[in-house]
């Protein structure tokens, strides 16, 4: 996106904080104006950025703990995905050894879909989907 869609503000009308729920995710994302910008709305690169901010945060013990067997499995599973997705060995030990992140709740459904307002105000529902295999192809002349 382009720094002046960043800017834009990110919901109609305009608002000083957003939380953003994820059925995927047992917590909450709290976004509030960067302290980067004068804005006194969330903008769009708030939310952006906000969200991966969040999920690139360690799962705590009491996370894990709380979290039911199979969940634990799940994301053991997407963690070990993550881990081998690095570019290089350097990178796939380093990712290993930093532990689980939450972004590894998500599991499979890493595919940003969007967000829609919820319930009470300022709740936001952000939707994911599983991600698609992606194709590359040449198209030759």
């Amino acid at each position: 996106l382009s720094p002046r869609d960043r800017a834009l503000p990110a919901t109609n009308p305009p608002s000083s904080y957003l939380t953003i729920a994820c059925e995927e995710l047992p917590w909450v994302i709290d976004i509030r104006p960067s302290s980067s910008s004068s804005s006194p709305y969330v903008t769009v690169g708030d939310v952006l950025d906000g969200v991966y901010r969040a999920l690139r945060h360690h799962v705590s013990a009491a996370e894990w703990e709380n979290a039911s067997p199979n969940t634990q499995d799940r994301v053991r599973e997407s963690y070990h995905r993550r881990c081998k997705r690095t570019q290089t060995h350097r990178d796939r030990e380093v990712e290993s050894k930093n532990g689980l992140r939450r972004i590894d709740w998500l599991g499979k459904s890493t595919m940003f879909m969007g967000l829609m307002p919820g319930r009470k105000e300022g709740q936001w529902i952000m939707h994911v989907k599983r991600a698609e295999k992606t194709v590359k192809f040449w198209a030759g002349s």
